[in-house]
């Protein structure tokens, strides 16, 4: 019987075999002595220029591996994957689609990145769309950074990583736009293939439950009923092709006050004995002992912090950028279409400049 406050998971799309959220269903996570190695994959992106039709972005992934509780460096891959991307509206028999150029920092980095063919999109692709009409251009923009993450990941199961160890996606492991499923499917194949487990893990949760609880709090309302310091439970299962995937939500230290989302490849998960599932949230709870967000793993806070593209590194770019392009001819025209768009800059850049004293406007 589920609790009648908090009601049962809810999810749209596709469809997902449902558990209610019910004491008896945490599970503990019980401290193992494991080898497994434990990889952590990020990427971050920042705009460089932008216009009326067209994105510069500039582009990073990283990845953090520890083992035996201690970082570990790669002599294999490039732990920072840098690149450009330019991502510009072209017609063709006067219909608009968008496509994607990209520009590795560094040769060695090219096998890390997408094909241009796959960040070739339709005008009209639902996947994009903000209302009912209009094109998300920072949706179209993001997506090379966001498929380079997962192409990351898989010359990381290739090259890096060994039987048994565990590989963490600072996202779930659904699959949302067009051309993403080549690359997670990749991915998926080599790891089932070489016996690694793929897990996201989700910083955010916006998932709701029947009763329009988020669905966050509804588990850890149930929680305050049960008596382990850590634990995971398992609240929905996906076998589609979008989403596969067993569901849960983990508490990861004691002294934490947050609870994540955590999944791990269906096709992995349904194999895999409750020791070695309990070992799997072991490890992740290991990395997640520091005291400056405990109950999250170190791990993803240092890929998060070194895929960040700060606004100096940027600010550099564009300067080089701009001086570039200024020798072109038709400079002035490329300038007509960013201020179409940047007003909204050039607002922010005056209240950074008054402080916060807006009173020379009165």
């Amino acid at each position: 019987m589920h609790d009648v406050e908090t009601g049962t998971p809810f999810f749209v799309h596709p469809p997902y075999k449902i558990y209610n959220i019910e004491a008896n269903r945490f599970h503990h996570i019980k401290k193992f002595d494991s080898r497994r190695k434990i990889v952590f994959v990020d990427g971050g992106n920042n705009s460089l220029l932008e216009g009326a039709g067209f994105s510069i972005q500039y582009n990073r992934v990283y990845f953090a591996i520890f083992e035996n509780g201690l970082r570990v460096r790669s002599n294999r891959m490039p732990e920072r994957v840098e690149f450009l991307s330019a991502s510009v509206k072209v017609f063709k028999d006067e219909h608009p689609f968008f496509e994607t150029i990209i520009y590795p920092l560094n040769n060695e980095f090219k096998s890390c990145l997408p094909f241009e063919t796959d960040l070739f999109f339709d005008s009209t692709d639902k996947c994009f769309r903000l209302g009912l009409f209009e094109v998300d251009f920072s949706r179209i923009s993001s997506m090379a950074r966001r498929f380079a993450e997962l192409q990351v990941a898989y010359h990381l199961v290739e090259n890096e990583m060994d039987e048994g160890d565990i590989l963490v996606l600072d996202r779930t492991l659904q699959t949302s736009y067009t051309n993403e499923s080549k690359y997670s499917e990749k991915l998926f194949q080599s790891a089932n293939d070489r016996g690694i487990i793929v897990s996201g893990l989700a910083k955010t949760n916006r998932l709701y439950t029947t009763t329009g609880m988020g669905l966050l709090e509804a588990v850890q309302m149930i929680a305050k009923n049960v008596n382990y310091d850590r634990w995971y439970i398992l609240l929905a299962e996906s076998t589609s092709k979008d989403h596969n995937a067993a569901i849960f939500i983990v508490k990861l230290n004691p002294l934490s006050e947050y609870v994540f989302r955590y999944e791990i490849l269906y096709d992995q998960y349904s194999k895999l004995s409750e020791e070695a599932l309990n070992e799997i949230f072991w490890k992740v709870s290991e990395n997640s002992a520091d005291l400056c967000f405990p109950g999250y793993p170190y791990g993803l806070i240092a890929a998060d912090m070194f895929a960040r593209v700060r606004t100096d590194e940027v600010e550099a770019y564009r300067t080089i950028l701009l001086s570039e392009l200024s020798k072109n001819e038709r400079f002035d025209k490329f300038l007509r279409r960013v201020r179409a768009v940047n007003a909204h800059d050039v607002l922010n850049f005056l209240a950074s400049e008054s402080g916060g004293n807006l009173n020379w406007m009165l």
